[in-house]
């Protein structure tokens, strides 16, 4: 979404009615970032807020030229890394909290009781093994498997090379499927397929 120029224009001269208009399209996609790279639904709401203050003070370095969504996504990633980076988060989402979000894909209409307590059980020790990644390859396994982004858009969003980018996503799914082992030996439902490409 391009923004529009006289609203861009209204919103750097301080009307915050036009800045809601240009960022409230956006408001889903980044709480859907803040979730799955924060893990939890209060950090995650707490991390959006964040980053609308910081679009904010930063609108006078926007040119207009990309998309408001590119733009934001951009201080969204940065900002969530940064938060990774800080606080060495490791708070994990209980079943009931992941049954409530849409952090992951809900189970199918079509399981029976079974199928869908054995697909609750995967996501969590999914959500479990990725909070406990490094920062950087956590959230390049996130924008690559979650947010489906391609490796060039990684590159481009986390300023890091290209090869960088595939390397922390390989190390990220290494690392991610020896935890599911791990976690398999105490579940019969443990998986390491749920990442994009799972066979790195």
């Amino acid at each position: 979404m391009q923004a529009d120029a006289l609203t861009l224009q209204r919103a750097r001269r301080g009307d915050t009615a036009a800045f809601e208009a240009l960022v409230t399209p956006c408001e889903p996609m980044l709480w859907r970032l803040c979730w799955q790279m924060l893990g939890n639904r209060e950090d995650a709401r707490d991390a959006l807020q964040e980053i609308m203050v910081k679009a904010w003070r930063a609108l006078d370095r926007f040119d207009g030229k990309a998309a408001v969504s590119t733009w934001l996504y951009r201080i969204g990633v940065n900002h969530c890394t940064d938060l990774l980076r800080q606080r060495s988060l490791r708070r994990v989402e209980s079943l009931d909290s992941l049954r409530e979000d849409r952090g992951y894909d809900p189970p199918s209409p079509a399981e029976g009781p079974a199928e869908a307590l054995e697909h609750k059980e995967r996501n969590a020790a999914i959500r479990q093994a990725i909070g406990q990644l490094p920062p950087d390859q956590r959230t390049a396994l996130v924008l690559f498997a979650l947010e489906h982004r391609s490796y060039e858009e990684i590159a481009a969003l986390t300023g890091a090379e290209l090869g960088t980018v595939k390397s922390r996503i390989a190390r990220a799914r290494e690392k991610l499927a020896g935890m599911l082992r791990e976690d398999g030996n105490n579940s019969s439902g443990g998986s390491s397929k749920k990442t994009k490409g799972g066979d790195a």
